[in-house]
């Protein structure tokens, strides 16, 4: 799955389209676009990358070992453990920073979200 959606984004970028900043990180590195997992546990400037990244991907698998170094500010597919030192952060910066800047309503609903946890209880 993670490889499909690579190549549509690359072959989206290819094709002149404007594309999200994507960094995958993987248990061994074979690409340029791609971070180890050991590259992020041992600070290796490479995985500077996972700051500028629109999108980080990386398997379930490495979920555990990813969690501590993922911006505070990415929202996630699936949902973390509560309790969870990733969650705590990324609440901590929904708290301060997590506002939507448009007040503009959606399309379909005409409903107004101010936040992500907003919108996705409306969901």
């Amino acid at each position: 799955m993670l490889d499909a959606l690579v190549e549509e984004i690359e072959a989206r970028t290819e094709r002149g389209d404007r594309s999200p900043e994507i960094v995958r990180v993987v248990q061994d590195r074979s690409e340029s676009k791609e971070v180890s997992i050991l590259d992020v546990e041992a600070g290796r400037p490479e995985a500077l990358r996972l700051l500028a990244a629109d999108w980080i991907l990386f398997p379930p698998d490495l979920r555990s070992r990813i969690a501590p170094w993922l911006p505070p500010d990415g929202l996630a597919l699936r949902d973390w453990d509560p309790d969870s030192p990733r969650a705590y952060r990324f609440a901590h910066w929904l708290a301060r920073h997590g506002r939507f800047n448009n007040d503009k309503p959606d399309r379909e609903q005409q409903r107004r979200f101010h936040d992500a946890f907003e919108l996705a209880a409306r969901q």
